[in-house]
């Protein structure tokens, strides 16, 4: 597993455009230390739901992802950004 840090997310949907591309599990670390699957439908609707409402709110999150190449896939969407 690789955490990520994703920082000033300016377009959420993007985001999970990328983590639906990703071959493995792509779990989103809540504050209080809660794992939510990103890949998941009902995770991705509650993630969406607390950190999405506003692009304002998604100063900067931490995913831990299973494989080294969607790790990159990640890291290639904040470079773009």
């Amino acid at each position: 597993m690789t955490n990520v840090k994703i920082n000033n997310v300016s377009d959420p949907d993007k985001l999970l455009e990328t983590i639906e591309t990703c071959a493995g599990d792509v779990l989103l670390i809540t504050p209080e230390g809660d794992r939510l699957n990103m890949k998941s439908t009902l995770c991705k609707y509650v993630a969406t739901a607390k950190l999405f409402g506003t692009p304002s709110d998604i100063q900067g999150m931490e995913l831990e992802v299973a494989e080294e190449a969607d790790a990159m896939k990640l890291v290639n969407f904040m470079m773009q950004g």
